[in-house]
């Protein structure tokens, strides 16, 4: 008999050995455990998170859920992110893992849920409804290039200070600079922390020339090279800081940008190893579209000049919804004609894609593609430091 429910904290063990177990065969040596401290802790709210499918009482799959609030100018997204997708080798092909993720999905939804996404292949979790969609921008910065290209850059003020989970003040200071950023995630502190810790990385507090705290990153020292987590930096400081760790540390930084910093992406530019090119950030799945799309387009109306106007699109076989733009932005469900209707999941590439002319540009014509090339992509973000 199949049973599916939320995992147990006296369970701990057994689930962790058993996605360690999957993904070991599959992959590599795997140790969730060490790898992700933000994800598993044998502590209370912690294995709730897991949804597990028995047969016959024998543990089948396993899947992570794992539940965050994205705070966008105040307004609050509820998002889950799926990891650890794990079916045990002698049970694949049996069919566990789509009635369970078919059962995540729904009951996720039903919750309220706003938002999904997780990573791996398209075609495989396009049947539970997900798509490739957001957008960033993929950089990189070397010591050499740096120093031909900027040969006054001086790198020696800036400060990257290692911060562990016992330096509170310290903490509390780059959490608090995280807050009053119009983007960011909703976390206690140990999350906000050990979200810098997984894979070996180690959280960094970024200081600029004049003594102020710029932000913060996380990195692996001992890497040849760095991808950084995070570059969590006051935006008009973050290619100086990627330019001064690349530098002092005789690495070459790899960073990721997102559409709201574009403007302030200049010397990176200039000096980039990677061509400059827009990528799909996650596969995601739009669950309610009303609260993601007005709070998202009106962050994007603080920082582009968007036309004014109104759309009607049917984001979904059955859903509608009308978008207007002016002196401020309204989403509401419609049942009015759509200006232009999407099929299976070409509405989340749409509204939310690397690449929505592609789409649009199908259906509309004159001022309404000039609306939805100015209103579209909305940035939907997956930052490094979000393991799912």
């Amino acid at each position: 008999m199949i049973e599916i429910r939320r995992a147990r904290l006296e369970e701990y063990e057994k689930v962790i050995d058993f996605i360690d177990l999957v993904f070991s065969k599959s992959h590599c040596p795997h140790d969730f455990e060490t790898m992700y401290p933000n994800l598993y802790r044998k502590e209370p709210g912690y294995m709730e998170k897991f949804y597990l499918l028995f047969d016959d009482g024998d543990l089948k799959c396993a899947v992570l859920a794992e539940p965050r609030t994205l705070s966008v100018m105040g307004k609050k997204i509820s998002i889950i992110g799926i990891g650890n997708v794990a079916t045990h080798p002698r049970a694949m092909g049996k069919g566990y893992m789509t009635k369970l993720m078919t059962h995540i999905v729904e009951d996720i939804k039903a919750s309220g849920v706003h938002l999904s996404v997780l990573g791996g292949r398209r075609l495989r979790y396009n049947h539970f409804g997900y798509e490739i969609a957001g957008n960033y921008f993929d950089l990189n910065v070397s010591p050499a290039e740096t120093k031909a290209l900027f040969p006054d850059f001086d790198a020696s003020g800036w400060r990257f200070e290692k911060v562990t989970f016992e330096d509170k003040e310290e903490l509390a200071r780059l959490k608090a600079f995280y807050e009053e950023l119009p983007w960011h995630y909703d976390y206690n502190d140990k999350y906000f922390y050990y979200r810098m810790e997984h894979e070996g990385a180690s959280l960094y507090a970024v200081y600029a020339p004049d003594g102020s705290l710029a932000g913060f990153t996380g990195f692996k020292a001992s890497d040849g090279s760095y991808g950084l987590l995070d570059l969590c930096v006051k935006d008009e400081l973050r290619e100086d800081a990627a330019m001064a760790l690349a530098i002092q540390h005789n690495k070459t930084v790899s960073f990721a940008s997102y559409p709201w910093q574009v403007k302030y992406l200049d010397k990176a530019l200039d000096i980039s190893g990677r061509e400059f090119y827009r990528s799909g950030s996650g596969m995601w799945n739009v669950l309610s579209w009303k609260e993601p799309v007005e709070a998202i387009l009106a962050y994007k109306n603080t920082y582009d000049d968007l036309l004014p106007g109104r759309l009607v699109i049917g984001v979904e076989p059955g859903v509608k919804i009308a978008v207007e733009v002016g002196e401020s932005v309204s989403v509401e469900y419609t049942e009015e004609e759509a200006d232009i209707s999407f099929e299976g999941l070409r509405g989340i590439r749409a509204i939310f894609g690397p690449w929505p002319h592609t789409f649009f540009a199908k259906g509309l014509s004159g001022e309404k593609l000039a609306l939805a090339d100015s209103w579209f992509p909305l940035p939907a973000a997956k930052f490094g430091s979000e393991a799912v």
